[in-house]
C-alpha cells in the first residue's frame, strides 16, 4: 500500500536522515527558505526537502567560464571568471570517480554555496551536483573534462579578464541573484526578527528529547 496524503507531508528529507515530526518539518522549511535568499542561493528545497535548481540556471552554470583553483585528491575546485553583475563570484568543484566495470571516469561538477547564519556566527557549504561528463580512462581525458566544463587555468586569467562579460550568457543567474537581493533588502530586519523565533523554537524542540535536552546542557556549559 502507498503512503497517505498526510505520511508524504511528514516525511522530510535532512543530511543524515528523514524527519517526521511536523513542528520539526515546519522548522526545517522555514530555516531553508531564510538560507536561500539571505545569501543568493541558486535554487531552493522542494516540499520534501531537496534542493533543486532551474534547468536553465544550470545549464548556465555549466557553460560559464570557470578558473581553476586547485586540486585536493580527485577533486578539483574552481571559481566563475564573472562576479554575475557585482553579485560575486561562483564557486565548483569537481569531483572525478573511475567505473572500473567498463573502464571510464565520471566527473561531477558540483556547485558550491556558502551559507551564512547569525551575522557569519553558523556557517557551512551547500554542495548541489549539477553536471556530469563520462568519457573512457584515457591520458587526453583530464584535458577533455576541463573543456566539457569550460575550465580553465589561472594563467588565461588576464585575458579573460577582457573578454568574460563578452561572450557570458548568465542572464537567468543574474535575475535571480537580483530578484533575493531585493526580497531580502526588503525585508532583512523581518527575517532577524524571525532568525530569533526560530531559535527560540528549535530549543523548545530539544528540550523534548533526552537527547536535545543533552545538547542545551553541554551548551550552557559551553556558554559559562
Amino acid at each position: 500500500m502507498g503512503e497517505n496524503r498526510e505520511e508524504r507531508y511528514i516525511r522530510h528529507d535532512v543530511q543524515g536522515g528523514f524527519l517526521y515530526n511536523k513542528a520539526e518539518i515546519d522548522y526545517y522549511r522555514e530555516t531553508q527558505a531564510i538560507d536561500v535568499m539571505a545569501n543568493l542561493m541558486l535554487g531552493d528545497y522542494n516540499g520534501k526537502g531537496n534542493y533543486v535548481i532551474n534547468k536553465g540556471i544550470v545549464d548556465e552554470l555549466v557553460k560559464m567560464k570557470k578558473i581553476y583553483q586547485y586540486s585536493f585528491g580527485s577533486t578539483t575546485f574552481c571559481q566563475s571568471a564573472s562576479d554575475c553583475a557585482g553579485y560575486g563570484n561562483i564557486d565548483f568543484a569537481v569531483k572525478m570517480r573511475k567505473n572500473t566495470q567498463n573502464n571510464t571516469v565520471t566527473s561531477t561538477l558540483q556547485l558550491l554555496e556558502t551559507i551564512d547564519r547569525a551575522n557569519g556566527y553558523y556557517q557551512n557549504t551547500n554542495t548541489a551536483p549539477i553536471a556530469n561528463y563520462t568519457a573512457p580512462e584515457s591520458p587526453s581525458y583530464i584535458v577533455d573534462m576541463l573543456k566539457y566544463f569550460n575550465i580553465v587555468s589561472k594563467k588565461d586569467e588576464g585575458l579573460l579578464k577582457q573578454e568574460r562579460n563578452d561572450d557570458e550568457d548568465i542572464e537567468l543567474i543574474v535575475a535571480r541573484m537580483k530578484y533575493e537581493a531585493e526580497m531580502r533588502d526588503g525585508i532583512m530586519l523581518s527575517v532577524d526578527d524571525l532568525n530569533e523565533a526560530l531559535y527560540k523554537k528549535r530549543l523548545k524542540l530539544l528540550a523534548k528529547s533526552a537527547v536535545g535536552k543533552k545538547i542545551l546542557d553541554d551548551f550552557s556549559k559551553e556558554a559559562y
